[in-house]
């Protein structure tokens, strides 16, 4: 998903507003499901973006919503 935001804003020379953005615009085929919850839910990072003409937000990441921890002790919605 941050290599499909990544090349969306090098297209479009600005951040997705959202994750559906990417769907619609097809750079994803659908928003894919998380691994660990096997929901298609995730936390959306949105931040300043630099492209904008009018200094908005947008897509910059996007993290797990799962509550555990990996095998090295470090959450999951800390990626």
């Amino acid at each position: 998903m941050r290599r499909s935001i990544d090349q969306y804003s090098a297209d479009k020379g600005r951040l997705p507003k959202s994750l559906d953005d990417l769907v619609q615009e097809k750079y994803l085929r659908e928003v894919p499901f998380d691994p660990i919850s096997e929901k298609a839910e995730w936390e959306e990072v949105r931040g300043e973006d630099a492209g904008s003409p009018d200094a908005g937000e947008g897509l910059q990441d996007v993290k797990s919503m799962s509550e555990g921890e990996d095998s090295e002790g470090v959450a999951f919605n800390k990626y």
